[in-house]
């Protein structure tokens, strides 16, 4: 078997891949870099996408774009314009958590689980405490 190496991003904490079967393209997150990234087999191609908060996890929506989740909660994101419109923060009253992994389900609802994750211990080792607070869902 080769492994070969398609995109050298060095990123600093790559997650959330998902294929798009429609478009046929790779998007997954650098959650600390807060880029969203779009690999392009066909091509080669990664572009990215700057996030204004740390991301936690993407998901593809029917009617395009994405639906994913940062810091303060859920959001769409349209990559044609670089938009990222608010849904909602479930968690607005939980300043010490971030929401972090997710998917859809086969009903098409995006779950997102939450951590508690001090903003003054962000960074790999220095993170000492981690647990999930509440599961949430976006329907739409």
């Amino acid at each position: 078997m080769d492994i070969t190496c398609v995109v050298d991003a060095r990123a600093e904490l790559g997650e959330g891949t998902i294929w798009d079967p429609v478009e046929g393209v790779l998007w997954w997150i650098d959650i600390w870099q807060k880029l969203i990234h779009r690999y392009d087999p066909r091509t080669g191609r990664d572009e990215t996408w700057q996030a204004p908060e740390y991301l936690g996890c993407i998901g593809l929506r029917a009617s395009g774009g994405l639906v994913l989740t940062m810091a303060s909660g859920f959001y769409f994101f349209d990559p044609a314009s670089g938009r990222f419109d608010a849904i909602f923060d479930p968690e607005a009253d939980l300043p010490d958590t971030r929401f972090n992994d997710g998917k859809p389900d086969r009903q098409g609802r995006f779950w997102s689980g939450s951590m508690f994750e001090s903003p003054a211990r962000r960074r790999g080792s220095s993170v000492r405490s981690i647990a999930w607070t509440r599961t949430c869902r976006c329907t739409g």
